[in-house]
C-alpha cells in the first residue's frame, strides 16, 4: 500500500508502475479516504485560483512594494543631500579656478 501524504497516497517517483498502481487501487476500495485526500487536496490548491492570488497581491505584495519603495526613497533623498552638500563645498573652489583662468599653476 502507498504511504498516506497530507493531499495523497505516495509511492517512489521513476516508474514504480506497481506502486502507483497500488495507490490507486487503495483509493478506489476506500471512498472515505478518497474523500479525505481529495477534500485536502481542493483545499490546498484554493489558496492559488485567481481571488487567492489577487488578495495575495494586492494584501501582502502591494504592502510590501510601497514599504519597499519608502526606504528607497528616503535613501535617495539622503544620497541628494550628499551629493548638494559636497557641491556646495565644492563651489568656492570651482569659483577661484574658474577666476584664475581654469588653468593650473605650472612646476617650472
Amino acid at each position: 500500500d502507498g504511504v498516506k501524504g497530507d493531499y495523497g497516497l505516495l509511492f517512489e517517483p521513476g516508474g514504480d508502475v506497481q506502486g502507483a498502481s497500488r495507490c490507486v487501487e487503495e483509493l478506489l476500495r476506500s471512498p472515505s479516504l478518497c474523500a479525505e485526500v481529495g477534500e485536502r487536496g481542493r483545499q490546498r490548491v484554493s489558496q492559488w485560483d485567481w481571488q487567492a492570488s489577487t488578495d495575495h497581491l494586492l494584501t501582502e505584495q502591494y504592502a510590501a512594494c510601497i514599504s519597499n519603495w519608502r526606504t528607497f526613497r528616503k535613501k535617495l533623498a539622503f544620497i541628494v543631500a550628499i551629493k548638494k552638500m559636497v557641491n556646495d563645498f565644492l563651489k568656492p573652489q570651482k569659483e577661484q579656478k574658474q577666476q584664475q583662468g581654469g588653468a593650473a599653476p605650472s612646476a617650472a
